[in-house]
Protein backbone atom coordinates (compact mmCIF):
# COMPACT_ATOMS: atom_id res chain seq x y z
CA UNK A 1 0.00 0.00 0.00
CA UNK A 2 0.93 3.67 -0.41
CA UNK A 3 1.13 6.44 2.18
CA UNK A 4 -2.61 7.09 1.75
CA UNK A 5 -5.35 4.80 3.05
CA UNK A 6 -5.75 1.61 1.05
CA UNK A 7 -8.55 -0.96 1.06
CA UNK A 8 -7.56 -4.51 0.17
CA UNK A 9 -10.46 -6.82 -0.73
CA UNK A 10 -9.56 -10.50 -0.99
CA UNK A 11 -12.47 -12.22 -2.74
CA UNK A 12 -11.04 -15.57 -3.80
CA UNK A 13 -13.12 -15.30 -6.96
CA UNK A 14 -10.10 -16.35 -9.04
CA UNK A 15 -8.61 -18.64 -6.41
CA UNK A 16 -6.60 -17.97 -3.27
CA UNK A 17 -4.93 -14.56 -3.22
CA UNK A 18 -7.24 -12.84 -5.68
CA UNK A 19 -9.13 -9.58 -5.27
CA UNK A 20 -8.66 -5.84 -5.58
CA UNK A 21 -6.77 -2.90 -4.08
CA UNK A 22 -8.38 0.54 -3.88
CA UNK A 23 -6.42 3.67 -3.07
CA UNK A 24 -8.15 6.97 -3.77
CA UNK A 25 -9.95 6.86 -7.12
CA UNK A 26 -7.91 3.98 -8.53
CA UNK A 27 -8.49 0.23 -8.24
CA UNK A 28 -6.03 -2.55 -9.05
CA UNK A 29 -7.16 -6.14 -9.59
CA UNK A 30 -4.80 -8.92 -8.49
CA UNK A 31 -4.62 -12.71 -8.45
CA UNK A 32 -2.31 -15.48 -7.15
CA UNK A 33 -0.77 -13.13 -4.59
CA UNK A 34 0.40 -14.57 -1.29
CA UNK A 35 1.16 -11.35 0.63
CA UNK A 36 -0.49 -7.93 1.01
CA UNK A 37 1.22 -5.02 2.80
CA UNK A 38 -0.29 -1.71 3.85
CA UNK A 39 1.46 1.62 4.15
CA UNK A 40 1.77 4.48 6.61
CA UNK A 41 -1.98 5.29 6.58
CA UNK A 42 -5.01 3.52 8.11
CA UNK A 43 -5.55 0.53 5.83
CA UNK A 44 -8.48 -1.89 5.66
CA UNK A 45 -8.19 -5.57 4.79
CA UNK A 46 -11.51 -7.19 3.83
CA UNK A 47 -10.52 -10.85 3.89
CA UNK A 48 -13.50 -12.48 2.19
CA UNK A 49 -11.37 -15.22 0.60
CA UNK A 50 -8.24 -17.17 1.47
CA UNK A 51 -4.77 -15.62 1.61
CA UNK A 52 -1.90 -18.10 1.99
CA UNK A 53 0.78 -15.60 3.04
CA UNK A 54 0.49 -12.50 5.23
CA UNK A 55 -1.83 -9.50 5.28
CA UNK A 56 0.46 -6.96 6.96
CA UNK A 57 -0.84 -3.61 8.16
CA UNK A 58 2.66 -2.09 8.44
CA UNK A 59 2.10 1.35 10.06
CA UNK A 60 -0.96 3.07 11.58
CA UNK A 61 -4.22 1.74 13.13
CA UNK A 62 -5.40 -0.81 10.59
CA UNK A 63 -8.64 -2.79 10.30
CA UNK A 64 -8.83 -6.48 9.43
CA UNK A 65 -12.28 -7.94 8.65
CA UNK A 66 -11.72 -11.70 8.71
CA UNK A 67 -14.73 -13.14 6.89
CA UNK A 68 -13.20 -16.36 5.51
CA UNK A 69 -10.76 -19.07 6.57
CA UNK A 70 -7.12 -18.05 6.26
CA UNK A 71 -4.23 -20.45 5.82
CA UNK A 72 -1.98 -17.40 6.17
CA UNK A 73 -1.71 -14.68 8.84
CA UNK A 74 -3.30 -11.31 9.53
CA UNK A 75 -0.54 -9.18 11.08
CA UNK A 76 -1.27 -5.73 12.49
CA UNK A 77 2.42 -4.80 12.88
CA UNK A 78 2.69 -1.22 14.24
CA UNK A 79 -0.33 0.74 15.48
CA UNK A 80 -3.54 0.03 17.40
CA UNK A 81 -5.16 -2.51 15.11
CA UNK A 82 -8.68 -3.95 15.03
CA UNK A 83 -9.41 -7.56 14.03
CA UNK A 84 -13.11 -8.34 13.44
CA UNK A 85 -14.01 -12.03 13.17
CA UNK A 86 -16.98 -13.44 11.29
CA UNK A 87 -18.62 -16.60 12.61
CA UNK A 88 -16.89 -19.98 12.16
CA UNK A 89 -13.64 -18.71 10.63
CA UNK A 90 -10.16 -20.21 11.06
CA UNK A 91 -6.79 -18.51 10.84
CA UNK A 92 -3.95 -16.79 12.69
CA UNK A 93 -3.94 -13.21 14.00
CA UNK A 94 -0.83 -11.36 15.20
CA UNK A 95 -1.49 -7.98 16.79
CA UNK A 96 2.09 -6.70 16.71
CA UNK A 97 2.98 -3.45 18.45
CA UNK A 98 0.35 -1.10 19.89
CA UNK A 99 -2.96 -1.77 21.66
CA UNK A 100 -4.69 -4.31 19.44
CA UNK A 101 -8.25 -5.65 19.75
CA UNK A 102 -9.80 -8.94 18.64
CA UNK A 103 -13.62 -8.73 18.34
CA UNK A 104 -15.96 -11.70 17.95
CA UNK A 105 -19.03 -11.98 15.75
CA UNK A 106 -22.61 -11.84 17.06
CA UNK A 107 -22.74 -15.60 17.67
CA UNK A 108 -21.40 -17.21 20.85
CA UNK A 109 -17.59 -17.29 21.03
CA UNK A 110 -15.21 -19.00 23.44
CA UNK A 111 -11.97 -17.13 24.06
CA UNK A 112 -9.29 -19.33 25.66
CA UNK A 113 -6.29 -17.46 27.07
CA UNK A 114 -3.20 -19.68 27.00
CA UNK A 115 -0.46 -17.02 27.19
CA UNK A 116 0.01 -13.49 28.52
CA UNK A 117 -1.42 -12.03 25.30
CA UNK A 118 -2.20 -15.19 23.34
CA UNK A 119 -4.82 -17.89 22.88
CA UNK A 120 -7.69 -18.94 20.65
CA UNK A 121 -11.14 -17.67 19.70
CA UNK A 122 -13.54 -20.48 18.78
CA UNK A 123 -16.85 -19.79 17.09
CA UNK A 124 -18.64 -22.69 15.44
CA UNK A 125 -16.43 -25.54 14.25
CA UNK A 126 -13.28 -23.46 13.66
CA UNK A 127 -10.95 -21.31 15.73
CA UNK A 128 -8.57 -18.40 15.29
CA UNK A 129 -5.22 -18.40 17.08
CA UNK A 130 -3.98 -15.02 18.32
CA UNK A 131 -0.79 -13.54 19.76
CA UNK A 132 0.27 -10.03 20.90
CA UNK A 133 -3.35 -8.94 21.39
CA UNK A 134 -4.18 -6.53 24.22
CA UNK A 135 -7.99 -6.70 24.28
CA UNK A 136 -10.64 -9.36 23.62
CA UNK A 137 -14.20 -8.24 22.87
CA UNK A 138 -17.25 -10.46 22.62
CA UNK A 139 -20.26 -9.81 20.44
CA UNK A 140 -23.97 -9.82 21.14
CA UNK A 141 -24.00 -13.58 21.87
CA UNK A 142 -23.31 -15.40 25.14
CA UNK A 143 -19.50 -15.49 25.15
CA UNK A 144 -17.07 -17.37 27.38
CA UNK A 145 -13.66 -16.12 28.48
CA UNK A 146 -11.54 -19.00 29.81
CA UNK A 147 -8.49 -17.43 31.43
CA UNK A 148 -6.09 -20.31 32.08
CA UNK A 149 -2.87 -18.36 32.72
CA UNK A 150 -1.91 -15.00 34.17
CA UNK A 151 -2.56 -12.20 31.71
CA UNK A 152 -2.86 -8.43 31.35
CA UNK A 153 -5.47 -8.79 28.61
CA UNK A 154 -8.52 -6.55 28.84
CA UNK A 155 -11.74 -8.47 28.19
CA UNK A 156 -15.16 -7.02 27.34
CA UNK A 157 -18.23 -9.21 27.06
CA UNK A 158 -20.22 -6.54 25.21
CA UNK A 159 -23.77 -7.94 24.75
CA UNK A 160 -25.16 -11.27 25.90
CA UNK A 161 -24.89 -13.15 29.19
CA UNK A 162 -21.16 -13.81 29.34
CA UNK A 163 -19.05 -16.08 31.54
CA UNK A 164 -15.53 -15.33 32.76
CA UNK A 165 -13.77 -18.46 34.08
CA UNK A 166 -10.63 -17.53 36.01
CA UNK A 167 -8.42 -20.56 36.64
CA UNK A 168 -6.90 -21.25 40.06
CA UNK A 169 -3.85 -19.23 41.01
CA UNK A 170 -3.79 -16.86 38.04
CA UNK A 171 -3.49 -13.07 38.04
CA UNK A 172 -5.74 -11.12 35.67
CA UNK A 173 -4.42 -7.56 35.76
CA UNK A 174 -6.49 -6.16 32.88
CA UNK A 175 -10.06 -4.86 33.00
CA UNK A 176 -12.65 -7.68 32.99
CA UNK A 177 -15.89 -6.01 31.93
CA UNK A 178 -19.16 -7.89 31.59
CA UNK A 179 -20.72 -4.85 29.94
CA UNK A 180 -24.37 -5.47 28.91
CA UNK A 181 -26.15 -8.63 30.08
CA UNK A 182 -26.26 -10.90 33.13
CA UNK A 183 -22.63 -11.91 33.47
CA UNK A 184 -20.88 -14.47 35.71
CA UNK A 185 -17.33 -14.27 37.06
CA UNK A 186 -16.28 -17.73 38.25
CA UNK A 187 -13.21 -17.71 40.51
CA UNK A 188 -10.70 -20.51 40.91
CA UNK A 189 -8.85 -20.78 44.21
CA UNK A 190 -6.28 -18.06 44.84
CA UNK A 191 -7.24 -15.86 41.88
CA UNK A 192 -6.12 -12.23 41.76
CA UNK A 193 -8.06 -9.81 39.55
CA UNK A 194 -7.61 -6.08 40.01
CA UNK A 195 -10.62 -4.76 38.10
CA UNK A 196 -13.81 -6.79 37.63
CA UNK A 197 -16.74 -4.71 36.37
CA UNK A 198 -20.16 -6.31 36.11
CA UNK A 199 -21.63 -3.56 33.96
CA UNK A 200 -25.34 -3.47 33.24
CA UNK A 201 -27.66 -6.36 34.07
CA UNK A 202 -27.69 -8.73 37.04
CA UNK A 203 -24.08 -9.87 37.45
CA UNK A 204 -22.55 -12.44 39.79
CA UNK A 205 -19.18 -13.30 41.34
CA UNK A 206 -18.93 -16.97 42.32
CA UNK A 207 -16.33 -18.10 44.86
CA UNK A 208 -13.98 -20.99 44.16
CA UNK A 209 -13.71 -24.38 45.86
CA UNK A 210 -11.91 -22.91 48.88
CA UNK A 211 -13.40 -20.71 51.58
CA UNK A 212 -14.06 -17.23 50.16
CA UNK A 213 -14.41 -13.99 52.11
CA UNK A 214 -16.59 -11.38 50.41
CA UNK A 215 -16.16 -7.82 51.73
CA UNK A 216 -18.56 -5.10 50.58
CA UNK A 217 -17.05 -1.62 50.61
CA UNK A 218 -19.94 0.17 48.86
CA UNK A 219 -23.11 -0.74 47.00
CA UNK A 220 -22.34 -3.60 44.57
CA UNK A 221 -18.63 -3.07 45.15
CA UNK A 222 -15.94 -4.82 47.16
CA UNK A 223 -13.47 -7.71 47.25
CA UNK A 224 -13.51 -11.50 47.19
CA UNK A 225 -10.56 -13.22 48.86
CA UNK A 226 -9.97 -16.89 48.25
CA UNK A 227 -6.61 -18.21 49.42
CA UNK A 228 -3.72 -15.91 48.54
CA UNK A 229 -5.59 -13.99 45.84
CA UNK A 230 -7.95 -11.03 45.98
CA UNK A 231 -10.53 -10.04 43.37
CA UNK A 232 -11.72 -6.43 43.34
CA UNK A 233 -15.19 -5.94 41.84
CA UNK A 234 -17.77 -3.23 41.12
CA UNK A 235 -21.26 -3.13 39.60
CA UNK A 236 -21.88 -6.71 40.74
CA UNK A 237 -25.34 -7.42 42.11
CA UNK A 238 -24.90 -11.02 43.34
CA UNK A 239 -22.23 -12.86 45.35
CA UNK A 240 -22.25 -16.66 45.66
CA UNK A 241 -20.00 -18.87 47.76
CA UNK A 242 -19.21 -22.52 47.16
Amino acid sequence: GAATATTFAVTGASGAGSGSLTNGAGTVQFSTLENLTGGAAVDTFNLNGNLTGTADGAGENDIFNVNADLTGTANGAAGDDQFNLAAAVAGTVVGGDGADTLTASSSATTFTVTGADAGTAANGGDSVGFTTIEKLAGGSGNDTFAVNVSSALAMDGNGGNDVFNLAAGITASGLLDGDVGDDDFQLGAGVTAANVQGGDGSDEVLGGARVTTFTLTAQDKGTAQNGAGTVTFASVENLTGN
